[in-house]
């Protein structure tokens, strides 16, 4: 069973509105067998595997191409969300190479500070505060880009493995498409090829 959502993503149509016009116009088509393929349940629309082959058929589309839509918009929305963390990883390593500069900046003061008469001591002592807090910033930068760069290897690997099921559906499409090539008519018009 598919949903109008799942349908708009199939057919590449931008409003649910459309969507569900779309449905309501070939209604008699998608039902034509007199079983209840296409149906509305509550204020959604509720399409079976059958009504939707007739959908296909109507909208002029291959299994291969409905297909390609709804991995080409997941392929897409997964490549978008690796593009935002790869921005979410620079700006949190320039925090990161910010922190490490202030580390390294509260460092050379403690040494000069230390160098200084012991009159400057409660100077010091204020300084070696910056100098941890800015550690624990440091460290905290290091574990969020740790975690990001988890995220961004997940994110990688999910879109690795959508496009390895992008083709291998688009292969199966195309053998099945080759087999319907090489059917007779009657293997063609009774369905079992």
């Amino acid at each position: 069973m598919a949903g109008v959502n799942e349908l708009m993503n199939r057919y590449n149509i931008e409003t649910a509105q459309g969507m569900a016009r779309i449905i309501r116009t070939h209604l008699e088509q998608l039902n034509a067998d007199g079983e209840q393929h296409a149906r509305k349940i509550g204020k959604e629309w509720d399409l079976d595997e059958t009504a939707i082959r007739r959908l296909d058929g109507i909208r002029g589309l291959t299994r291969s191409e409905a297909l390609q839509n709804l991995e080409s918009a997941e392929i897409r929305s997964l490549t978008e969300e690796v593009k935002n963390l790869n921005v979410a990883l620079l700006h949190a390593q320039n925090e990161n190479l910010e922190a490490h500069k202030q580390v390294q900046k509260a460092q050379e003061q403690v040494l000069k500070a230390q160098a200084a008469v012991l009159q400057e001591k409660d100077r010091i002592i204020a300084i070696q505060d910056q100098k941890a807090a800015a550690e624990t910033k440091a460290a905290q930068h290091e574990v969020r880009i740790e975690a990001l760069q988890q995220e961004l290897d997940r994110q990688a690997k999910e879109l690795q493995q959508a496009r390895q099921a992008a083709a291998q559906a688009q292969e199966e499409a195309q053998a099945q498409q080759e087999r319907l090539a090489h059917a007779s008519l009657w293997q063609r018009i009774t369905g079992h090829w």
